[in-house]
């Protein structure tokens, strides 16, 4: 997808976003939460996606989850992006460059999980991953006669975080900021057919390697403010060819903008320790 098509969706699918009630629950820890004081919240977010690399290639995509966090401490969330099932074809860069960002370039589902705790006034440091799993199809527009082939990209990074705290404006404290780095292992799969032996010519033609597993350094800066997450990440795979898209140092910008359907917080009843 080019930039100019990816800016066009990308606007349309933060305008939807925007569509739903304000103070959503956006996240540093790990993606999107945010929440009032030290209880427990429970949300169920909707909103959009999008992010593209430097070759000017992107995905996008509406988002459905449900998180359960605690501020500045913890989180679990599960995302399903909603995309139709996208043929890919093209050149060597469009499935490196797939390869490199999954989601949003179909349908997709995320599990991200965090840990967090303070080491001074200001600051947390703890662990945290994300993983997921995006269907796909491959097809070779160089031969007509070869039949596309299906399966699925795994992905997952296991990180270690380094984030501020959760600043909020004097008063009300209605508006939240907050910025973080995070320094992890990124690995994606190939599962399905397109990970055959039978497959490894098909593979070798169209990313220029035959892996069925790729793996490397990530690490992701990020600026939180309320709903909005601009971010950053830099993913160097472990190859011994040249995959465009892919191979080299890759810098992918992104944007996440989340508002909730559902938001509640779990206070401990009166009287209990």
């Amino acid at each position: 997808m080019k930039i100019d098509k990816l800016t066009r969706l990308s606007m349309l699918l933060l305008s939807i976003a925007g569509i739903a009630p304000a103070q959503a629950p956006v996240s540093g820890l790990s993606k999107y939460a945010s929440g009032d004081g030290d209880k427990m919240q429970i949300a169920i977010p909707g909103g959009a996606g999008a992010a593209i690399n430097g070759s000017s290639t992107g995905a996008a995509g509406p988002l459905i989850g449900f998180q359960v966090w605690k501020p500045d401490d913890y989180l679990l969330s599960t995302f399903f992006t909603f995309a139709p099932p996208q043929e890919l074809a093209g050149t060597k860069r469009d499935f490196g460059s797939f390869l490199l960002t999954p989601p949003g370039r179909g349908t997709s589902f995320t599990f991200a999980g965090s840990k967090v705790r303070g080491i001074g006034k200001h600051i947390f440091v703890g662990g945290g991953g994300r993983a997921g799993i995006t269907n796909t199809t491959w097809k070779d527009l160089s031969d007509s006669k070869v039949e596309p082939l299906s399966g699925s990209v795994a992905y997952f990074s296991p990180s270690l975080i380094l984030t501020s705290e959760t600043f909020r404006t004097p008063g009300n404290g209605s508006n939240e900021y907050q910025f973080g780095l995070l320094t992890g292992y990124g690995v994606r799969h190939l599962t399905g057919d397109l990970s055959q032996p039978s497959a490894a010519a098909f593979r070798q033609k169209l990313v220029n390697t035959d892996r069925t597993t790729l793996h490397g350094l990530e690490i992701e800066f990020f600026v939180r403010m309320n709903q909005f997450r601009p971010y950053f990440r830099y993913t160097r795979f472990q190859l011994n060819t040249e995959v465009p898209g892919l191979s080299g140092g890759q810098v992918v910008f992104g944007v996440d903008v989340l508002s909730s359907i559902f938001r509640t917080e779990l206070s401990k009843p009166s009287g209990s320790k």
